[in-house]
């Protein structure tokens, strides 16, 4: 259930994410060629263009992917996303730039691209910020929990279980532990258990409904 609405939720966004490239385009064509001083002779229709905006949301959905945009981040800050949005777009419009150069068939205005650019990353990363911000208190509220088994309950162990159980945004219950050393008493004042030991795992995994190990 839980990855049928992941895949759910990542396909709305990416589609999300191509209306505001299509809104970004927009608006950098307007500001372009209705606010910038150009000869009446050079001002083209923007449907002249969305040849240029085909190729280039084509080449984000592969950089995208390639960064892992859409990967679940529940263990990262909400502003992850910054930086492949920032990478994404950039190699996008550089790879456009060396298609039209090869190929000599797509033209578009250097103004006009780089403000679909700038523009683009401004949306697309307050876009994606609010919805890891509301992914984030989403989990805090207790939805959208994953099940998580911690193979190993040393100081390290520890430690990650710890941050876990601290950090409730990260949407995490911990099942237990699983050690060949150490028993439940030992984690008394933790609050933490194990539940068997390492070569237990196969078995656990059957008995138990965990997402993550």
């Amino acid at each position: 259930m839980l990855k049928n609405r992941a895949k759910f939720l990542i396909t709305f966004w990416r589609l999300t994410d191509v209306l505001i490239h299509f809104f970004s385009f927009y608006v950098a064509y307007t500001i372009r060629f209705k606010f910038i001083p150009i000869r009446k002779a050079d001002v083209h229709q923007i449907s002249n263009f969305y040849e240029n905006l085909f190729v280039l949301i084509a080449l984000w959905l592969i950089f995208s992917s390639l960064f892992k945009l859409y990967a679940s981040k529940r263990l990262y800050s909400v502003a992850a996303d910054w930086k492949p949005i920032l990478y994404s777009i950039i190699l996008s419009v550089l790879s456009y730039a060396a298609i039209g150069f090869a190929f000599k068939s797509l033209d578009a205005s250097r103004i006009m691209l780089t403000l679909y650019a700038a523009l683009s990353v401004s949306f697309l990363g307050l876009w994606h910020h609010l919805v890891r911000s509301n992914l984030a208190q989403a989990r805090t509220e207790g939805y959208n929990k994953r099940k998580l088994l911690i193979i190993g309950a040393g100081p390290v162990g520890l430690r990650l279980a710890n941050t876990i159980k601290f950090h409730t945004e990260f949407g995490f219950d911990i099942i237990g532990f699983l050690d060949d050393f150490k028993s439940s008493a030992d984690l008394n004042e933790s609050g933490f258990k194990i539940i068997g030991k390492s070569n237990d795992l196969s078995a656990i995994l059957k008995k138990y409904t965990i997402d993550r190990v």
